[in-house]
């Protein structure tokens, strides 16, 4: 199981970068944030990188 989100926020102490990095461990499961939601879904090129 994966997170995937597009949620980069690191504004506020409950913001998702900041959770991570208070909270991650070696046996948390991995979170994979995208920078361009609409370009992911719109462009194969880019999805593919």
């Amino acid at each position: 199981m994966i997170l995937l989100t597009a949620n980069r926020s690191m504004k506020g102490k409950d913001s998702l970068e900041q959770v991570i990095r208070e909270e991650n461990t070696l046996a948390s499961l991995p979170v994979i944030t995208i920078g361009n939601a609409d370009r992911l879904l719109n462009d194969s090129e880019y999805r593919g990188q």
